[in-house]
């Protein structure tokens, strides 16, 4: 399957997902949920509660609790994936756009 084609205003990157992945996975998604917590307090208490609701609603349904953690377990770790990619492409559009700005001379590794 052919990559969708690159949409100039689009943030995320596939290389995004790529990297966000491989660093939750190395991490463990459990510090990366405390390390999102930490950063983005307000977006991470939403996510956490609705996706609190779903666990219950799911947990309602004729499913083993076993099932029902694992589904838990992978869909944090998928919000988890994409609110880091989503960071890093939020940094990376920052650290572009501070090329040839004050910022830039603040700090010359931004200009990199």
């Amino acid at each position: 399957m052919n990559p969708p084609p690159l949409n100039p205003e689009m943030l995320v990157r596939t290389e995004d997902l790529i990297a966000a992945r491989a660093e939750v996975d190395r991490e463990g998604w459990e510090a990366a949920l405390q390390r999102l917590q930490t950063g983005e307090p307000v977006l991470m208490q939403f996510l956490i509660e609705t996706w609190n609701e779903v666990y219950r609603q799911l947990r309602r349904l004729p499913q083993s609790p076993e099932h029902c953690m694992f589904m838990r377990k992978k869909m944090t770790h998928a919000l988890i994936v994409a609110l880091t990619a989503q960071r890093k492409s939020n940094y990376r559009l920052w650290r572009d756009t501070a090329i040839g700005t004050l910022l830039a001379k603040i700090d010359p590794d931004l200009a990199r």
